[in-house]
């Protein structure tokens, strides 16, 4: 059982993790697929970080039109200064909030919360993994397989 004051998180310097709230599936999968193929990125895993509405959870994830929250894990080690590039990218063309940019560039690292959050107004679950989105490139390292094994150690 997690402590109710604590969140947990997976930290890297070594692969893109991703934080997109408020948009929907489709626009999170398009954005996936158009930075695979332009940043050499690997595979991805889509994960749903928190649900609005009270259906179940993947229905909700996986509707077209409902506003979510989404986590992207990318597959290939790109560095830190690579992934600064691309978080600078997104944040400036607004697909990421502009504190995201900016915890970057204090923290040194990237970060995406792996337990569930009591700390807010609203309970959030446990991130659920809900589909990798293949990239066709032989080129992919462990970057998926180290988050699931933290989001499995954490939740266990």
């Amino acid at each position: 059982m997690h402590n109710e004051k604590y969140i947990i998180g997976y930290t890297t310097t070594d692969y893109l993790l991703l934080d997109l709230d408020n948009t929907t599936f489709n626009k999170v999968c398009g954005l996936v697929k158009i930075m695979q193929k332009d940043f050499k990125l690997g595979d991805c895993l889509i994960s749903c970080s928190s649900d609005k509405v009270k259906k179940s959870f993947i229905e909700n994830c996986l509707e077209k039109q409902t506003q979510g929250n989404y986590h992207c894990i990318f597959n290939n080690k790109i560095g830190y200064e690579r992934i600064c590039q691309i978080v600078n990218i997104l944040s400036d063309l607004s697909i990421l909030e502009p504190d995201y940019k900016l915890i970057r560039e204090w923290r040194g690292d990237i970060t995406l919360r792996v337990s569930p959050d009591n700390s807010k107004e609203a309970f959030r679950d446990i991130p659920k993994p809900i589909i990798i989105l293949d990239s066709f490139n032989d080129n992919n390292d462990d970057g998926i397989q180290y988050y699931l094994n933290c989001l499995m150690v954490v939740n266990a």
